[in-house]
């Protein structure tokens, strides 16, 4: 088909108006389109942050027998022979000197079921312990110690109401929980003495030797 001339002009003119127009919407969408980008990414949120595991923030727990830890101990005994029976309770504060090594003060408080008048007494004491065996979850220990003793009548019966409790024996602790550090049980035998090393006189010092047989609870602190 043959476009006249003058009919050719009014399209050549429609196609150059309309190329500028179409040129500029699309210049439009992509003048839109990358703010809108970046935008969402800089809106983007962050992740919330995770809690703190308390537990990492503790100190770690030493292990029994560690140098310069501290327990307190509560406990009960008795010490028997032909002549008398001996009750006693105590509370014990203990110290470990060096690893294994402790040092310890006890405040113990007896009742004593002898030949002539019962008595009371209460018996401060200091004394050693090695640790010989210590593991995680056990020790086997011996020790020595040494006390004074007052007492509301003569202890043994025909002596004297001041004493001193010399003493030595071997004993053991037993993790009680399962926990680095936790209450351990402590038990021993131990030779138990009572004597005024005859500050009376040598006619006034009728000395007591007995086997004790003692249990109780250490608490860390």
């Amino acid at each position: 088909m043959t476009i006249h001339p003058r009919a050719a002009a009014p399209i050549l003119w429609c196609t150059l108006l309309a190329a500028p127009a179409a040129h500029a919407r699309s210049a439009s969408v992509e003048a839109f389109t990358l703010p809108l980008s970046a935008t969402l990414a800089i809106q983007a949120p962050e992740e919330a942050p995770q809690p703190s595991d308390p537990a990492a923030t503790l100190p770690p727990l030493q292990s029994f027998g560690a140098k310069g830890t501290w327990h307190w101990s509560v406990g009960a005994g008795v010490a028997w022979n032909s002549e008398a029976t001996d009750s006693n309770l105590y509370f014990t504060a203990h110290t470990f000197l060096t690893q294994d090594f402790e040092f310890n003060l006890t405040l113990g408080g007896w009742f004593f079921s002898q030949d002539g008048p019962d008595a009371g007494g209460v018996n401060p004491a200091l004394g050693f312990r090695w640790h010989f065996l210590n593991h995680d979850t056990w020790s086997l220990y011996g020790e020595v110690g040494i006390g004074l003793l007052f007492t509301s009548d003569d202890v043994p019966d025909g002596g004297s109401t001041t004493n001193f409790t010399p003493r030595a024996g071997v004993g053991a602790t037993i993790d009680l929980d399962g926990a680095a550090g936790g209450p351990r049980l402590d038990v021993g035998l131990r030779w138990h003495h009572i004597s005024n090393a005859s500050s009376g006189g040598a006619s006034n010092n009728p000395s007591r030797d007995s086997i004790m047989l003692y249990a109780g609870v250490m608490f860390p602190f």
